[in-house]
């Protein structure tokens, strides 16, 4: 609980900053892009390689040093990232007229539904890789190291080319072509049988992943500009929350889909698969993502701007 209230806290306050210091649509895209890369670097810490190192070390020592360098680092960004002074100057916005304002915008509704849907679906992915990679494909948990590895490595290299993707095609466009990208690119997987085939699937899901990262927080302070231009305050910090708190129910999909695999192929765990835990795995990294994908795709369809001088 302790640990959950204290990602909320930071997060929140941390989410609240990227539209308050960063205005332009160009300067966000440019921020984002940097900021996603370093947070696909320690994804590839704390995913792909944390198999390899508490088989090599233990649970125990991992755990100290990943949270001595959790601490080091969210020390160092939050005595180095401070407000806008002018920000500061400005009209507070009060409580509960905030919380009322975003509750009654159905775009905050749109968004983070469609948030939550899709942190759940990638939640899924990686949470089956292991099973995956293990059942379907007969392979070590070396193979799902190396499918995590290659899906951030090369989300990675494919931001910058997001980047130009929102320059050529503007924000809205780019943002629904990478749900669909990454919706279309798992299909393939429900029909791979060895790791290689595999792997090269999981670079279309890097590239969408990509997408993704590198336009939904600037579609979320796309809102917030549009609230802050009708009410005249701005409300990163409450809306920054509420959108924490529908990411939280992604952890609702991900329950349900584990409910259901456990009701049709009798899967509880790695250490009870069931009787059928190839196709078990497949459902978990294929099937039921693809229900949350198609409803990602759906309501971003819903998703759109009343100022027409701005990229849609």
């Amino acid at each position: 609980l302790l640990t959950g209230t204290l990602d909320s806290l930071i997060n929140a306050n941390y989410g609240a900053l990227f539209p308050e210091l960063f205005k332009g649509e160009e300067a966000r895209a440019k921020t984002n892009a940097l900021r996603q890369v370093f947070q696909f670097i320690a994804m590839i810490i704390s995913i792909a390689l944390t198999p390899v190192i508490t088989k090599a070390i233990g649970f125990s020592l991992t755990s100290i040093i990943y949270g001595a360098l959790a601490v080091a680092v969210i020390w160092y960004m939050s005595l180095g990232c401070h407000e806008d002074p002018e920000a500061m100057e400005k009209p507070k916005p009060a409580l509960f007229s905030s919380i009322k304002a975003i509750a009654l915008n159905p775009r905050f509704w749109i968004y983070g539904i469609t948030n939550a849907a899709y942190f759940a679906a990638l939640g899924l992915v990686q949470s089956g890789v292991p099973f995956f990679v293990k059942y379907n494909l007969g392979e070590s948990e070396t193979g799902s190291t190396i499918m995590l590895g290659i899906v951030i490595v090369t989300a990675i290299l494919f931001i910058p080319v997001w980047v130009g993707i929102i320059k050529k095609i503007t924000l809205m466009p780019a943002w629904r072509a990478a749900l669909i990208m990454i919706a279309v690119s798992i299909i393939p997987l429900y029909f791979t049988r060895t790791l290689l085939a595999s792997a090269l699937v999981v670079v279309a899901f890097g590239f969408g992943m990509a997408g993704i990262a590198t336009t939904m927080d600037i579609v979320g302070a796309r809102i917030l500009d549009e609230d802050s231009k009708r009410y005249g305050v701005r409300r990163e910090g409450t809306f920054s929350s509420l959108t924490g708190v529908l990411n939280k129910t992604s952890g609702l999909f991900s329950s349900l889909a584990f409910l259901l695999v456990f009701r049709l192929y009798g899967f509880e765990s790695g250490e009870n698969p069931g009787p059928m835990p190839g196709e078990a795995s497949k459902f978990l990294i294929v099937l039921f993502p693809i229900v949350l994908l198609a409803v990602c795709i759906t309501m971003s369809r819903f998703l759109r701007f009343d100022d027409q001088n701005k990229p849609q």
